[in-house]
């Protein structure tokens, strides 16, 4: 298996796991569920340097964009191996 293909394939599911996340902070401020914890585990070592970055930056913004900004940076890596090297 190629070395590209499976890097995009992380991207993606990382990337998803990521939008998971985010809808169920909307819907569950909470975790309860031991897979939501899971979920938090595994996302936040990425999302934490970024949220800090972003409140050092931008100190007064109430709303947490770090897992938008990583699915950005995500998904043009993800373009960058699909199509950018040949």
């Amino acid at each position: 298996m190629n070395i590209r293909l499976i890097l995009v394939n992380i991207i993606t599911l990382f990337n998803l796991l990521l939008v998971v996340r985010a809808i169920l902070s909307w819907v569950v401020p909470y975790p309860t569920h031991h897979l939501h914890f899971l979920l938090i585990q595994v996302t936040e070592p990425v999302l934490n340097p970024v949220r800090n970055l972003l409140r050092k930056i931008l100190p007064t913004m109430r709303v947490d964009f770090s897992p938008l900004l990583v699915i950005l940076i995500l998904d043009g890596i993800r373009n960058f191996l699909v199509y950018g090297v040949r």
